[in-house]
């Protein structure tokens, strides 16, 4: 179960058998059970798809504070490229999560604007060695689809990967079983004082992760290629 404080929704995993696909609040719902779960202080309903599967990507132990997000700035970016075998079959992705190793510091309680996009591309790795931020505008990009709100909170806050701590997608992504996934995390709050400076756990890749950080402005332009691929959980609908 995953519960998030931004759009009024209620998630339910059925992978553990707690529930049916639910509705948007704003409207009428029919569900066999409905859940509230505490936000660091906050009563919040959230809706989403139902989950009937996940998979996790990566299974290594190398510490990485730069992907998915670097705390320790006011801004960062990050791009990932999955592969086809890694995600499968044609499927529904409703949320992400990420493994955590350690975290150097709890200067904040969460990341207060967190966007992620997602689009098929058509290649396993990023071209160049300072890979433009704008990954819209790659050559290959298709579906590019904007999959949480601006404004979205995410407080990652257990060691591991921690099913009600992912991120819950208000936009779903339908992957199409035949091309790479790309997805691209922007860390928009703008005060690094306020945010939890997290180590990640990371597998060494192929050259499939690009990322930037930068205080005072939001990063454009070029950034870093780099073997160094977060552990993933891909959250889905079939």
């Amino acid at each position: 179960m995953g519960v998030r404080g931004n759009s009024g929704f209620l998630d339910v995993d059925k992978r553990f058998g707690d529930g049916t696909i639910s509705g948007n609040t704003k409207g009428t719902i029919s569900v066999d059970q409905q859940f509230l779960e505490r936000t660091h202080g906050r009563m919040a309903p959230i809706i989403t798809g139902t989950v009937t599967g996940s998979t996790q990507i990566g299974f290594g132990t190398t510490d990485s504070e730069n992907s998915p997000i670097r705390g320790f700035y006011d801004f960062s970016w990050s791009g990932l490229i999955y592969t086809q075998p890694e995600i499968g079959t044609m499927k529904t992705i409703t949320g992400i999560g990420f493994d955590v190793s350690s975290f150097t510091t709890r200067q904040g309680q969460d990341f207060n604007d967190i966007r992620v996009f997602c689009g098929h591309y058509t290649s396993d790795t990023f071209a160049t060695t300072s890979p433009n931020e704008d990954i819209s505008a790659y050559v290959g990009i298709s579906n590019w689809t904007q999959c949480t709100n601006n404004g979205y909170v995410w407080f990652p806050n257990t060691l591991g990967v921690n099913v009600s701590e992912r991120i819950i997608f208000d936009t779903p992504f339908v992957y199409n079983g035949i091309d790479r996934l790309m997805i691209k995390l922007e860390s928009r709050e703008g005060d690094y004082l306020a945010q939890p400076r997290v180590v990640w756990d990371s597998a060494t890749d192929t050259a499939s992760v690009a990322y930037d950080r930068q205080d005072n402005t939001y990063p454009t332009g070029t950034g870093i290629r780099t073997t160094i691929k977060p552990n993933i959980v891909i959250y889905y609908e079939e």
